[in-house]
């Protein structure tokens, strides 16, 4: 028995560890660059009425001078802009955006490119438990979480 209590509790550790660097944070964001000149925002977080589902509304801005690739950005994949994930601290749980025979999500741009000042709005479903009340955090890629948002 104590030797699965240490197990359990190394797990624990490891898990804290994951998302301590996020908890100490104090404000939340309303935008994260995701890769230089690529900036991501969270437009809305809300339950879908009537499904176990959340929306996440965003948007995405290339605010320089060059294309940027969403794929080398990690929001890209081979199913649509699924490097996105919603992060619960309290529940030490990440979702990542449902899947069916495709990705529950918006396509990405063709060829995976924003060009140069270009704007992009998409859309993402996961399906947290009802439980999860929020706030959450929002990941886009490897960038620092938007912290604090609230779930409508």
């Amino acid at each position: 028995m104590t030797h699965w209590r240490l197990i359990a509790g190394a797990a624990s550790l490891a898990l804290a560890g994951l998302f301590a660097p996020a908890v100490a944070q104090t404000a939340a964001a309303e935008s994260v660059e995701v890769a230089p000149g690529l900036k991501a925002s969270v437009v809305s977080l809300k339950r879908l009425p009537g499904k176990p589902l959340v929306q996440l509304d965003y948007v995405l801005e290339n605010t320089g001078e060059a294309t940027v690739d969403l794929g080398e950005a990690g929001l890209a994949g081979i199913q649509g802009l699924s490097g996105i994930g919603l992060l619960d601290f309290a529940n030490e749980t990440e979702y990542r955006i449902g899947t069916a025979d495709d990705c529950l999500c918006s396509d990405a741009p063709e060829d995976n490119a924003l060009a140069a000042k270009a704007r992009f709005e998409g859309w993402a479903w996961f399906s947290p438990p009802e439980t999860v009340n929020g706030p959450l955090a929002v990941r886009f890629g490897s960038a620092r979480p938007i912290l604090d948002v609230p779930l409508d």
